[in-house]
């Protein structure tokens, strides 16, 4: 049996904490009756600070009965209030979702109880007093506190219909989402609404409303969160929704699940070989174009082996133009992209090429490493495509500027600018080419120094 501290622990708010402090002392004292009564409060008392909330969050019924009680109160229509409380269990249970069927049935017995407690004109003369048991208190404080005291104040229907309006506004923050979801959300929901919102992310993030992406990564970012601190109810979302949707799934839903759930072992156990079979097909012979379109790139590869060595294969037959465009627009697993524009630059042989791939590094500048950036120097040294380039200068004045706090990033940077003006000025060609870096050289402060020799370049041609 639970310990009365254990009980009074679990209780969310200190003011109804103070009310079951009540319910305790009576309990204690061997006054079961009064210990009842005193209950039946509690659970009012915090429902209606519940629905408070709500209003002041905007809820549209909430708002309603928060207006129609403070009327009350303010005419001492006690009557009145007196509906509002014997009707309080069936509006938690329908019009806020607050309380589940079977805690609705528990607590209305509670209610009966505490009816027979406080009002004895609700037995017959000839019935004896009414008996609570010290047991059946006890019972009602554990089923109280577990399905009122101790849940979050917004759940339900509010909740889920506010993770969707979110989704679709302007103030979701899409850098590193994860907190806001999960204490916005998470934190303040039960297992069947946290199972609502994570079924309604699988389903938008494979198939958003209106074919809007924007709203398809913020879904994706809610799984991704849900990873961390869910997994499991993350799994079983997803074998919900994969497992009715796997056999009515076009080429177009298959592309678009690979992208916003092929990260997830579970996605290939749910949809099976035949499933597996159709997206192996689907990376190796669709157009790139197809494969960028509906975002299958946009989770990294697949958690299955051979689906992943074909999405690496498809990745590398995306075009330049692509490449850098999902470098700056993908939300996840951007890493992905930056050996393949590493490629682009040393293989640039042209100045458009050159400049065009340096501008897609720029954008991920924070995610790269120092063995990275030092192979960015050395390409900008070794490839006069690159370096020529009326592009190459913004960029790396943007990625030095993005990677000054990256230990070391300085001094790679500034060996790059010091060699790439002496090795110029030794043939002679100087002020003409690096003319166009004087922004970078004021950035990192370069003067006249000893040269040091980076990657292959002979400093002495």
């Amino acid at each position: 049996m639970r310990s009365l501290d254990d009980l009074r622990g679990a209780v969310r708010s200190r003011a109804v904490r103070e009310q079951f402090d009540e319910v305790i002392r009576t309990y204690s004292s061997g006054a079961y009756r009064t210990a009842t009564i005193a209950l039946w409060i509690t659970v009012v008392q915090d429902l209606l600070g519940k629905i408070r909330e709500l209003a002041d969050d905007g809820d549209k019924a909430a708002l309603s009965l928060i207006a129609d009680i403070d009327g009350h109160r303010s005419k001492a229509e006690v009557r009145k209030l007196l509906d509002v409380e014997g009707g309080i269990l069936d509006r938690a249970l329908s019009d806020f979702e607050l309380i589940e069927p079977a805690e609705h049935e528990q607590l209305n017995r509670l209610r009966t109880d505490r009816n027979v407690c406080a009002h004895p004109s609700f037995q017959s003369d000839e019935e004896a007093s009414p008996s609570i048991t010290e047991e059946q208190v006890r019972a009602y404080m554990v089923v109280v506190v577990d399905s009122v005291l101790s849940q979050p104040p917004i759940v339900g229907k509010a909740l889920v219909e506010r993770y969707i309006d979110d989704t679709k506004g302007q103030s979701w923050p899409d850098a590193d989402p994860a907190p806001y979801v999960r204490t916005r959300y998470f934190s303040r929901a039960r297992v069947k609404t946290q199972r609502q919102i994570l079924q309604l992310a699988v389903k938008a993030s494979i198939a958003p409303p209106e074919g809007d992406n924007l709203v398809a990564g913020r879904n994706i970012c809610t799984l991704r969160a849900a990873s961390a601190f869910d997994e499991g109810a993350l799994h079983d979302a997803v074998s919900e929704v994969l497992a009715k949707q796997r056999d009515t799934m076009d080429d177009h839903k298959l592309r678009r699940m690979i992208g916003a759930v092929g990260w997830l072992p579970r996605t290939w156990d749910v949809v099976g070989g035949d499933v597996i079979a159709k997206c192996s097909t689907l990376l190796k012979a669709s157009d790139t174009s197809a494969l960028v379109e509906d975002k299958a790139f946009a989770s990294g590869p697949p958690a299955h082996p051979e689906l992943a060595r074909h999405y690496t294969d498809a990745l590398k037959r995306v075009p330049l133009p692509s490449l850098v465009d999902m470098s700056g627009r993908t939300l996840f697993e951007r890493r992905q992209f930056i050996p393949l524009l590493l490629a682009q630059i040393e293989g640039a042989q042209d100045w458009a090429t050159g400049g065009y791939a340096m501008g897609g590094i720029a954008q991920l500048a924070d995610q790269l490493t120092p063995e990275e950036m030092r192979a960015v120097a050395r390409i900008f040294i070794e490839n006069g495509e690159v370096h020529s380039s009326f592009s190459t200068p913004l960029a790396l004045l943007t990625i030095v500027r993005r990677t000054r706090d990256v230990p070391g990033a300085r001094d790679v940077w500034t060996d790059m600018v010091e060699n790439y003006r002496t090795y110029f000025e030794k043939t002679g060609l100087g002020p003409y080419r690096t003319s166009l870096y004087a922004e970078l050289e004021a950035e990192l402060g370069v003067e006249e120094t000893t040269p040091r020799v980076f990657g292959n370049v002979d400093q002495d041609e």
